[in-house]
């Protein structure tokens, strides 16, 4: 916040396994005078023979100096089998416009280039799949996300992101990954403009 001193910054977590194939961790990222951040998920893992499902929940509190509690809750789903996971993520904002001072997304629709489940009142949506190939030493992923319109003045469409990653490690120093992510902005079309986005990156890594 501009203009706001602060007498200093206090990060604390917690991680709890004290229930049975759930993780429950908390953190409160507090600036004094500033803002306070709480954020609390659990993770929970099942298998039943050859299928793994995974549930998640998360919660996203901010607190701000002058008034604002922007609220952020999120569900996940995921179910694996073999070589391939399916995963169908959702995440809800209130009113409010949460302000992210520290950077980072935790939120479950969280895509390559976009973070816009913080908008304020978006209902925010992502199914995405990740399959291996190891005879060919190659996993494929791919998802999409809409993340609705929000609040915003100037909203015209929803915003929406689709992206395609395929990773190639054939030893444990090479990788090389592809990426293709097609973004759309919810203020796509406003005064005709095209604010769609489509980006493809080679990276390639090496270990020493």
């Amino acid at each position: 916040i501009i203009g706001k001193d602060s007498t200093g910054i206090v990060a604390v977590g917690l991680t709890n396994k004290s229930l049975k194939n759930t993780t429950i961790r908390a953190w409160d990222y507090y600036a004094s005078d500033i803002v306070n951040i709480i954020y609390i998920d659990t993770i929970s893992k099942y298998k039943f023979k050859d299928l793994k499902v995974g549930l998640g929940t998360q919660l996203l509190y901010e607190d701000i100096d002058g008034g604002d509690t922007p609220v952020i809750y999120g569900l996940k789903a995921s179910v694996g089998y073999g070589n391939a996971k399916l995963a169908l993520s959702y995440n809800k904002s209130n009113s409010d416009q949460l302000v992210n001072p520290w950077g980072g997304s935790p939120l479950y629709t969280t895509s390559i280039f976009s973070a816009n489940g913080f908008r304020p009142d978006v209902s925010a949506y992502k199914v995405s799949g990740v399959y291996k190939i190891p005879a060919l030493k190659t996993t494929i992923s791919m998802s999409y996300a809409d993340y609705g319109k929000s609040s915003l003045d100037n909203v015209q469409d929803d915003a929406t992101e689709r992206d395609i990653v395929v990773k190639y490690k054939p030893t444990k120093k090479v990788m090389v990954k592809l990426f293709n992510a097609n973004r759309t902005s919810e203020f796509n079309g406003l005064d005709g403009a095209d604010k769609t986005q489509n980006h493809t990156r080679v990276v390639f890594s090496y270990k020493f």
